[in-house]
């Protein structure tokens, strides 16, 4: 009987210290859990906003000549200033000798072909145009179009096209020049309007 109630107390007393070690793990670590597939939480990141609209000026050919219709302001003058670069690299390459006349007279038939539905309606377009495979202005392909336009070039070229003409040098058609010297495919064919400084000039 001693024996019987020794057990008893021992299995008494071994489940109140189980007990009491668990309710001690729980206050001490926390409720262990299983995680559940559903309660997984997925965090996600959106990626930084591209931007939609990026300028870089190009290098037009015959082939693609198109200007954009409608520009940002920040990009239109990022344009409007590749523009006049363009024109004082070509006008300053072309005829860089013979002042203000000369330099002139070369920019405005630059804006003549703009305006003239058979040339493209861009700067670089023009200055940039191949027609069977030959380059309309030969200053592009023995790259002295690269050298450093001067000070006059670059304010010839804003007035030209900002303003249009100013003392306006030569006609509306009169489209194509070359060296005084040369004996060209315009020289041959088209009508000569006049000299100026050591250009011809003919009306296309």
């Amino acid at each position: 009987m001693s024996k019987f109630l020794n057990n008893k107390i021992f299995v008494f007393v071994s489940a109140v210290l189980f007990v009491c070690a668990s309710v001690c793990i729980v206050l001490t670590y926390g409720s262990p859990t299983i995680p559940q597939e559903d309660n997984i939480v997925v965090s996600v990141v959106s990626p930084s906003p591209v931007p939609t609209s990026t300028f870089a000026p190009v290098l037009m050919s015959a082939e693609n000549t198109s200007a954009p219709t409608v520009i940002p302001q920040d990009e239109k003058t990022l344009q409007d200033n590749y523009n006049i670069d363009v024109m004082a690299h070509a006008i300053f390459s072309e005829d860089g000798v013979d002042g203000r006349d000369g330099i002139t007279a070369v920019a405005e038939v630059i804006k003549n072909r703009m305006d003239d539905p058979r040339y493209p309606n861009t700067v670089q377009g023009v200055v940039f145009q191949k027609t069977n495979d030959v380059w309309q202005f030969s200053v592009i392909p023995d790259m002295s179009f690269l050298k450093t336009p001067s000070d006059l070039a670059y304010e010839i070229a804003r007035e030209v096209l900002s303003v249009g003409y100013v003392n306006q040098e030569i006609p509306n058609n009169v489209l194509f020049f070359n060296s005084d010297t040369c004996d060209s495919w315009a020289s041959r064919n088209l009508i000569f309007y006049a000299q100026i400084g050591s250009q011809n000039y003919y009306f296309g």
